[in-house]
């Protein structure tokens, strides 16, 4: 295994290349879109008052901003997951989301063919606390990259590192976070890899057939399914389910599981998810 930046990673490929699906965003913009103008006809109909408008019109254009932001870098050169190469396999573990980040920074693996021992596709079930603490349940396909070896720690530690990672941005009123909180690669166990593989295309079926004609074992579809709205007892197992939730991304419902399970105030519970991913 080696860790390379963007820049030694070679610009054209010569096998299969795995992306992002653009039409999730698109579809994500569309939404956001017609939620805004939603709000808009509401108000000029008098349903709804100018002093609520406002908020909301201005929280609206935001997400509407993101939703742009993800279509444009959609089509990027960047949005690459994996690739199949020839006796190699190229995996980028920062999101095509942040690839206004600097180019030099080590984002990508080379495997070789002779170091992966089996593969394995798993499907999860999520379930945490949404708005108004309904319970809201989430589902994820992975594929599961286990290894001869165990994962080198130069490249546990770039992983980890990328989830620390932050991008500051300066605008005219001040600087602020410009960084997504996906992350698609993540350590699974020492010995494997696991990477996320919802709305990437080729779907992940080819993904599974191509490393079967290279003679990788294919181990049992693998069924997960995690409850992060039980309180737990052992509060090592919730300051796992903890650090599963903000390393994923979903700093949010970490947050919002410490302040449950462990009774924190929300300055009290954002200090310890803050702690766990350092």
């Amino acid at each position: 295994m080696k860790l390379l930046t963007l820049e030694q990673t070679p610009n054209r490929f010569g096998g299969t290349v795995f992306r992002t699906n653009p039409l999730g965003p698109i579809v994500w913009l569309i939404l956001v879109g017609m939620l805004t103008t939603a709000w808009v006809v509401a108000w000029r109909q008098g349903g709804l008052p100018l002093w609520a408008l406002i908020p909301i019109e201005v929280l609206m254009t935001l997400f509407l901003l993101m939703a742009f932001k993800m279509v444009v870098r959609s089509f990027t050169s960047t949005n690459w997951l994996m690739v199949f190469a020839p006796e190699q396999v190229l995996l980028k573990f920062r999101s095509y989301l942040n690839a206004h980040m600097s180019p030099g920074d080590l984002q990508t693996i080379s495997l070789a063919l002779d170091e992966i021992r089996s593969i394995r596709k798993t499907r999860r079930k999520e379930t945490t606390i949404g708005m108004r603490n309904r319970k809201t349940l989430s589902f994820y396909t992975f594929l599961d990259v286990a290894f001869n070896n165990p994962v080198p720690p130069q490249i546990v530690d770039a992983i980890a590192a990328e989830r620390r990672a932050k991008h500051v941005r300066k605008t005219w009123y001040g600087s602020t976070s410009g960084k997504f909180g996906d992350y698609p690669v993540s350590v699974l166990d020492p010995n494997t890899l696991r990477i996320t593989f919802n709305s990437i295309r080729p779907s992940i079926k080819h993904a599974l057939q191509w490393f079967r004609w290279q003679g990788i074992e294919e181990a049992p579809l693998n069924k997960e399914s995690v409850d992060f709205t039980r309180g737990l007892a052992d509060k090592a197992r919730t300051d796992e389910k903890i650090l599963h939730l903000a390393s994923s991304g979903k700093t949010i419902d970490a947050v919002g599981l410490a302040r449950r399970a462990c009774n924190m105030s929300l300055t009290e519970a954002k200090k310890f998810v803050d702690e766990l991913i350092r």
